[in-house]
């Protein structure tokens, strides 16, 4: 087969996280040099109907392993007899590619113990493999240097374990903290650096371009591995030996020594084509010059890298490594590495500018087609785009290719599963990405010069509304639900029609009454799920999980099933989250991609099984890997409520059970639901329900 036949699907489970970018951006290169049509979904693991009428040769599966662990939940079947290479994880009877992350955490522990430095670990999730492979590495690193295991150093609950309850001091009873990932090496950063401490941290899996001393996964080199195993249609199977680095330059010595081996390291790790690596050799070489015109063309050149889809690692990483070879031009290191911060903050600077000249010319120029589509998107490296409504039918709202803008009355609905028949052709050849727009209401296709998942979000909010305006507002909304409490809940949703089932057999025959804008259920059944997801009406439909509490094993059996929202049956009457559900039934909001609702999953989970304690905001986001602000964005965007409204609503319903229920006194439940000040637990209950904890007594 010759490679122009090819037409390969990528998969990226985890689309958001720096690994996923890494490894589509290198998947995106090798597709371009092999004239090969690679197709992405963004959005996490597309329909059968859009696998089976694409004609994909072969699927590439990616998802970010310090998100998503060994599961059932991935349905291989919607693939077919289509050959499937999996990239950092093990769905289960699939051969993977992956990296040795225990052998690389193990070498980076060994090389700062032989200083006899005393290091400190937090040891990430219990249910993770990669974060337990990490710790097994803690303890192997030091039993090989004849070192005791001090479990006084060792906790799985976080920084204040150490400092607050151990009343350990970083610096004097520790040297070093080392932690799973770095997200996690983030919170603790900001955590030590709030409490006064300038402890070095060690992270034992990084995502790509961390500040820190980390084992980096190497992604780059997986990508070429899996490319070569989706284009010979053989089963990709490679473990990879992880690349160690020291927070500011490759952590090998002799690199810094010799400017050929950093270029041949920096092509291999960055997957540099021959004109990057020329053009980066050229800036290497300048450093030995201090006239202006030197700095001059080195800024150029820096400039000229990163406006071409450059890699601001690289040139990050270039910078801080050859700093170190040129002793006393300090200040031309510094002056270069501002140039490239100031240069990025530009770019994003211009895309924010650019996004908003958009959204006014959609929102007051007749012909926004033409500046929209034509004129700005090409600056974003987009060169074709397709809106597609979708309800029963799909239908092109708007579209331009290669410039010329589409007459989209020339092309009615199409039931094919991306693009009416007639312009099927125009998808091959070139990198196509599938974003969705939200739970029916679409879908976007876009061709780019390079794969750029980073601009789903944004492209989302500027486009969806305008797929919504095209949607038949005339058909009424339908919400399903089935079983009693969750009939109770979409009773409270007005301006949609209910149809209230006993059990789940009822709800495929009841299709015929209409199709569901939303689903409510109150008993997690992934067999059930999976069908709902596999029928061509509901395959987008929103799907509310409601019960009383949530276990890991809960939130681990609904991961991948993608518009699923688990939900505390003490939250989902609350007026917040009943607004959340209104804009779901509209189509008004969008659902967030599957691997970043997984992270609200997890914050619920960690919720549930810390009702009874307290807990600050960074302990919670370290549990789930994320930062604090990152997680509160996407947890109000997927809930409707902030962090602590969702957790105080929780605790103050099951704290009125108490009330009612038990001979305890205010004070206790008080503590028992989490809160340390009596007076703090009036006032949020009060604020809740309206009344105070002793009206609800007596």
């Amino acid at each position: 087969m010759k490679e122009k036949e090819h037409r390969i699907g990528l998969v990226l489970i985890s689309g958001e996280s720096n690994a996923s970018l890494r490894f589509c951006s290198s998947i995106g290169r090798l597709a371009k040099r092999s004239g090969v049509t690679l197709f992405v979904f963004a959005g996490g693991m597309p329909t059968k109907e859009q696998v089976q009428g694409s004609d994909f040769t072969s699927i590439l599966l990616f998802a970010d392993p310090l998100l998503v662990e060994e599961s059932e939940s991935f349905d291989l079947s919607l693939f077919g007899p289509i050959p499937c290479v999996a990239v950092n994880f093990t769905p289960m009877g699939l051969p993977s590619i992956q990296c040795n992350l225990y052998l690389g955490a193990k070498k980076l522990l060994q090389h700062y113990l032989e200083g006899r430095n005393r290091i400190a670990c937090i040891q990430g999730p219990a249910n993770n493999r990669l974060a337990q492979q990490s710790f097994q590495a803690y303890r192997d690193a030091l039993a090989e240097n004849n070192l005791p295991l001090d479990f006084t150093l060792v906790t799985d609950i976080g920084l204040n374990e150490l400092l607050d309850h151990r009343a350990l001091v970083p610096g004097i009873d520790f040297t070093l903290l080392y932690c799973f990932d770095d997200e996690q090496a983030f919170c603790l950063g900001l955590e030590l650096e709030k409490r006064g401490f300038s402890t070095p941290i060690l992270v034992g899996a990084a995502r790509g371009g961390s500040p820190f001393p980390s084992v980096v996964i190497p992604v780059s080199q997986m990508a070429t591995s899996a490319w070569e195993a989706a284009l010979s249609g053989l089963p990709g199977e490679s473990l990879f030996e992880c690349e160690i680095s020291d927070g500011e330059g490759i952590f090998q010595p002799d690199v810094l020594n010799d400017k050929s081996l950093l270029l041949s390291i920096l092509a291999k790790t960055y997957d540099l084509d021959a004109g990057d690596v020329k053009t980066v050799g050229e800036c290497i070489g300048e450093f030995s010059e201090l006239e202006d015109s030197a700095i001059l063309r080195l800024k150029e050149g820096f400039s000229s890298f990163l406006d071409q889809g450059g890699s601001l690692v690289v040139l990050q990483k270039l910078l801080a490594g050859f700093s170190l070879l040129h002793e006393g031009k300090e200040s031309l290191f510094i002056q270069l590495l501002i140039h490239v911060a100031q240069h990025n903050d530009s770019i994003l600077y211009k895309k924010q500018t650019l996004f908003s000249l958009m959204r006014k010319a959609m929102a007051t120029d007749a012909k926004w087609e033409e500046k929209v589509l034509v004129e700005y998107l090409p600056s974003l490296g987009i060169r074709s785009c397709y809106i597609v409504q979708q309800q029963a039918k799909r239908r092109l709202v708007a579209g331009v290719y290669r410039t010329s803008l589409l007459e989209t009355a020339r092309h009615p609905s199409f039931d094919t599963p991306l693009l009416p028949p007639a312009l099927v052709s125009q998808l091959d050849g070139s990198c196509w990405m599938h974003f969705p727009l939200g739970a029916s209401v679409g879908y976007m296709l876009l061709e780019t010069s390079h794969c750029q998942p980073e601009l789903s979000l944004l492209l989302q909010d500027l486009f969806s509304p305008l797929a919504r305006t095209q949607v038949d507002t005339g058909s009424e909304k339908s919400v399903f639900a089935i079983g009693e409490e969750p009939a109770e809940i979409a009773s409270l949703l007005s301006g949609s029609r209910q149809i209230l089932l006993k059990g789940r057999d009822e709800f495929f025959p009841a299709l015929q009454k209409g199709d569901p804008s939303l689903l409510i259920v109150g008993i997690l059944d992934r067999a059930f799920f999976s069908e709902v997801r596999s029928h061509k009406t509901t395959s987008l439909t929103p799907i509310v999980l409601v019960q009383d509490s949530f276990s890991s094993q809960d939130a681990e059996e609904v991961l991948l099933i993608p518009n699923l929202i688990m939900v505390h049956r003490s939250v989902a009457s609350s007026r917040a989250f009943l607004v959340r559900l209104t804009s779901l039934v509209t189509g008004e909001e969008l659902a967030v991609p599957t691997m970043t609702a997984a992270l609200v999953k997890g914050a619920i989970v960690y919720m549930d099984t810390h009702v009874q304690t307290s807990f600050s905001r960074w302990e919670l986001a370290e549990a789930v890997s994320a930062s604090e602000d990152y997680l509160g964005r996407i947890f109000r965007r997927e809930m409707g409520l902030s962090l602590w409204e969702y957790l105080h609503t929780h605790r103050i319903a099951i704290a009125t059970g108490m009330l009612k229920g038990t001979h305890m006194s205010i004070t206790e439940i008080a503590h028992q639901t989490g809160f340390k000040d009596l007076a703090y637990f009036s006032r949020v209950f009060k604020k809740i329900t309206g009344f105070s904890p002793s009206q609800v007594r007596s």
